[in-house]
C-alpha cells in the first residue's frame, strides 16, 4: 500500500483467504494504525449490493453530503463524487467483498485515497485492486502461543507491540506449551477455529490440557457454537456457518472435485487425477472430467474461494484440513458413501498397478499417491458421526497394490494396517471370492509383513493360504512356491527351503520361453539356500547364471551382488567381499530406486566383517551408519536388534563413561527384542551374531 501511495494513483489492496483466517482483523488493524494519515476512514460492509447501499447511505449521512439515509441512489453518486473530487486523505476499506460486477459500481475514481478489500475470493486483485495478498493460516508454533495468550486474557498480543513483551515459551511449560501446538495442529492453525475452541476454554476456565481433551471428545460442538467472545473477536459466524457457506457458492462439479479431495492427505494431490485421459470406465457424476477446460474452471472455483491452493513446486493443489472435516460433515451418509467412492474410483485409477513383478522403477510413481493412499485408509475406520461405510471393490484394488508398495520399500508401519485393513474389507465384501488373485497377493502381502517384523510361523500361515489359492485358480503357482522357499530358510530349515526352489524350478520346464526376471529370482534363491548350506561352488555357479540373465533391472542386480558377497564372507575372502558390499551401496545411491533397508543390510555386513577381522572402528562406523538408517526408517525392531548387538561388540574396548553406558545399553535392547521376539525358546541361547541374523528375514541376512 505504502509503494503504490507514492505514485499518482488510488493505492488499492486486496487481502483474500478463506472466512475466519483473519483478513477482517488485518484490515481493522491497518486502519487503526493509520488513523493520524488520514483525514477520512470509511468502512463500507460490501458482502451484498444491499449491505453496500446501506454502507454508503450511511457515510452520505455522515460526511453531511444527504440527510436522507434511505435516498440509496443519490447516497451512493454522492458518496463517489466527493472521493473523487474531495482533496481530503481518505482510507476505505470493503470488507467481505463477494461480487466483481456489485463492488465495481461502488468504487472510485480517484488519485487521492487509499482502498483496502477483503475478500475469500482472489479474483478482485487484477480488475479492481492493483495487488493482492493472500492471507494464510497460522503457523503450528504461533497457532499455540496465541491459544495460550487467549487463555491468559492476552489475545491482543499476538500483534502489535504485545507479542514483543511476553515471551511465551520462557512462561510456559514444556507441556502446555506441546498440548497448545498439538491444538493448533488439529485447527490446522486457522485464526477462527483457535478463537472458537479458545473462547470456550476461557469462558469455562479450563486449562490447556483440558481444552484439548474436550475438542478430542466432541469436535463438532466447538465448530457449530458462536459466543460473545467470537463476536468480540471480530467474528461474526461460527465455524460450521463459514464454511457452508463457500461450499453452496460452488457448482455441483467443483463440489464434487473438493469433496473428492476431503479423504485425501491434504498436502500433494496431482491435479493429472482428475484427468479423463488417467480413468477407465467413467462414473456418470464424473463425466465432466472429459472436458479438460471445464475442469480447469471448476478447480478455478475452489482457488478463486481459497478452498484449495496450488501448490507452485508442482502439478498439485493442498487443502486445509478443516476444510476437509467440514466437507465431509456437509453430507448425509448416503452422499458420503458416494464422495467416498468416488474418492477410491479416482485414486484407484491413479496408482500404477502391480501383478506378477516389482514395482521397481515405478515405485517413484506411486510414492506421488501413496500418502493419499494412507489418509483414504484412515478415513474408512474414522468418519464422522460414526458412519458405516462401505468399501468397495476399487478399494480393495487399491489396498493391495499400496501393500505391494510397502512390501517391496520395506515401508512396514504402513503396511500393517493397509493388509490388515485390505483383507477384512475383502471378505466382508465378498471381493475375496469374487476376485481370488487379488486376495491371494493380499495373502503374499500379509506374509511379507510377518516375514519384515521376524514372525516367521505367522508368514508361514498366511503363505500356505496363497499357495492354496493359487493353486486352485492356476495363476502365479511360481511365485507362492518361490516365497514359501524363502520362508523355510528364514524359519531355519535349508534343506526344506532348497527342496521347495527345485519344485519351483521344475515348473519351468523350458527356461528359453520362460520369463527372465522369475528364472533369475529363482536361480538367486538357489544359490543363496546352498551357501547357507555350505555348498559354494554350486551356489556360486547359479549366482553367476542369475546375473547373466539380463533383464534391464538393475535394483535385481544390487540383489544378486548382495548375495555374492555373503557367498565370498561365507568362503572367507572378506576384502572382496567388503568391496562389493561398497559396490551396492554405491549402486543404491546412484540409482533411482530407493532401497534403505538393503543399504543398511550392505553397511550392517560390512560392519560385521570388520569386527571379525579386528578393526573394530571401522565396525563402529559403519554399524553405526546402519542403525540410523534404521532409526530413521522406524525398521523392524528385528532389524535393530541385530545391528545393536554387533555395534555393542565393537565398542567393548572403548573405556569413556558414555560409551559404556551405551553399549551397555546397545546389548541390553538386543537382548530384550530377542526375548519377545523368541516367547517360547526352551534353552538358554548362545549369544552370538548369527543369533540375531536368526531373526530377520532370510533374504537380507
Amino acid at each position: 500500500m505504502a509503494q503504490q501511495s507514492t505514485r499518482d494513483q488510488t493505492a488499492s489492496v486486496v487481502i483474500y483467504g478463506f472466512g475466519g483466517v483473519g483478513k477482517t482483523q488485518i484490515a481493522l488493524h491497518y486502519a487503526l494504525n493509520h488513523l493520524d494519515d488520514f483525514d477520512a476512514v470509511l468502512w463500507f460492509h460490501a458482502e451484498t449490493e444491499s449491505s453496500l447501499r446501506s454502507s454508503f447511505s450511511h457515510a452520505a449521512v455522515h460526511l453531511q453530503l444527504h440527510n436522507n439515509g434511505e435516498d440509496h441512489i443519490n447516497n451512493r453518486r454522492n458518496v463517489l463524487f466527493w472521493l473523487q473530487t474531495t482533496t481530503a486523505k481518505w482510507l476505505i476499506v470493503y470488507d467481505n467483498a463477494e461480487s466483481l460486477a456489485v463492488l465495481n459500481q461502488y468504487w472510485p475514481i480517484s488519485t487521492r485515497g487509499q482502498i483496502l478489500m477483503t475478500s475469500r475470493k482472489s479474483v478482485f486483485a487484477g480488475p479492481l485492486a492493483k495487488d493482492g495478498l493472500e492471507i494464510l493460516p497460522f503457523t503450528t508454533d504461533t497457532g499455540g502461543d496465541y491459544l495460550i495468550r487467549y487463555l491468559r486474557g492476552k489475545p491482543e498480543t499476538i500483534y502489535g507491540e504485545g507479542s514483543a513483551n511476553m515471551n511465551i515459551a520462557m512462561e510456559t511449560s514444556d507441556q502446555e506449551l506441546q498440548t497448545a501446538r498439538t491444538l493448533s495442529e488439529m485447527m490446522g492453525g486457522w485464526p477462527l477455529a483457535l478463537t472458537q475452541v479458545a473462547s470456550i476454554g476461557l469462558k469455562r476456565h479450563w486449562n490447556m490440557t483440558q481444552l484439548l481433551e474436550f475438542y478430542q471428545r466432541d469436535p463438532r460442538r466447538v465448530r457449530e457454537e458462536i459466543s460473545p467472545e467470537l463476536l468480540h473477536a471480530g467474528y461474526s459466524l461460527s465455524m460450521r456457518t463459514a464454511f457452508q457457506l463457500s461450499f453452496k457458492e460452488l457448482s455441483p462439479q467443483s463440489l464434487t472435485i473438493l469433496s473428492i479431495m476431503s479423504f485425501y492427505d491434504p498436502n500433494g494431490i496431482p491435479e493429472s487425477m482428475f484427468s479423463a485421459k488417467n480413468l477407465e470406465d467413467l462414473p456418470d457424476t464424473l463425466n465432466f472430467l472429459l472436458d479438460e477446460f471445464d475442469v480447469s474452471k471448476y478447480i478455478q472455483e475452489l482457488l478463486d474461494l481459497s478452498l484449495i491452493r496450488r501448490t507452485l513446486d508442482s502439478d498439485g493443489f493442498s487443502i486445509h484440513r478443516l476444510v476437509q472435516s467440514e466437507c465431509r460433515y456437509y453430507y448425509d451418509n448416503k452422499d458420503l458413501q458416494k464422495y467416498y467412492d468416488l474418492a477410491t474410483y479416482t485414486l484407484c485409477a491413479a496408482f500404477p498397478k502391480q501383478i506378477d513383478e516389482r514395482y521397481g522403477e515405478r515405485v517413484a510413481e506411486c510414492a506421488r499417491y501413496i500418502h493419499h493412499v494412507f489418509a483414504l485408509r484412515d478415513n474408512l475406520a474414522g468418519l464422522p458421526r460414526g458412519s458405516p461405510m462401505t468399501p468397495s471393490d476399487d478399494f480393495c484394488v487399491l489396498m493391495r497394490n499400496a501393500s505391494w508398495y510397502c512390501v517391496e520399500v520395506h515401508l512396514t508401519k504402513e503396511l500393517e494396517p493397509t493388509v490388515t485393513i485390505a483383507m477384512k474389507a475383502a471378505k466382508e465384501t465378498g471381493f475375496a471370492d469374487r476376485e481370488p488373485r487379488h486376495y491371494a497377493q493380499l495373502c503374499n502381502c500379509a506374509s511379507r509383513l510377518w516375514a519384515q517384523k521376524g514372525n516367521f510361523s505367522k508368514a508361514l500361515e498366511f503363505s500356505e493360504e496363497c499357495r492354496v489359492i493359487r493353486e486352485r485358480i492356476g495363476k502365479d503357482v511360481w511365485s507362492a512356491i518361490n516365497n514359501l522357499g524363502n520362508l523355510y530358510l528364514s524359519i531355519g530349515d535349508p534343506m526344506k527351503a532348497l527342496k521347495t526352489h527345485e519344485e519351483c524350478a521344475s515348473l519351468f520346464p523350458d527356461e528359453a520361453s520362460t520369463k527372465k526376471h522369475v528364472l533369475k529370482m529363482n536361480k538367486l534363491n538357489r544359490g543363496r539356500t546352498l551357501t547357507v548350506l555350505g555348498q559354494f561352488l554350486e551356489a556360486k555357479a547359479l549366482i553367476d547364471e542369475a546375473d547373466r540373465l539380463n533383464d534391464d533391472k538393475p535394483i535385481m542386480r544390487i540383489h544378486i551382488n548382495y548375495h555374492r558377497c555373503l557367498l565370498l564372507r561365507a568362503q572367507g575372502h572378506f576384502e572382496p567381499a567388503i568391496e562389493g558390499f561398497e559396490g551396492c551401496i554405491k549402486a543404491i545411491e546412484e540409482g533411482t530406486h530407493s532401497e534403505p533397508l538393503l543399504q543398511a543390510a550392505c553397511l550392517y555386513k560390512i560392519g560385521c566383517i570388520c569386527y571379525q577381522i579386528g578393526d573394530h572402528e571401522a565396525a563402529r562406523t559403519h554399524l553405526q551408519q546402519s542403525h540410523d538408517i534404521h532409526e530413521l526408517r522406524e525398521s523392524p525392531s528385528c532389524e535393530l536388534a541385530r545391528v545393536k548387538y554387533m555395534l555393542s561388540l565393537s565398542m567393548a574396548s572403548l573405556t569413556g563413561k558414555a560409551d559404556i553406558e551405551k553399549q551397555k545399553s546397545l546389548l541390553e535392547a538386543a537382548l530384550k527384542i530377542h526375548q519377545d521376539l523368541s516367547p517360547g525358546e526352551q534353552s538358554e541361547p548362545v549369544v552370538c551374531e548369527d543369533l540375531f541374523d536368526k531373526l530377520v528375514d532370510g533374504q537380507l541376512r
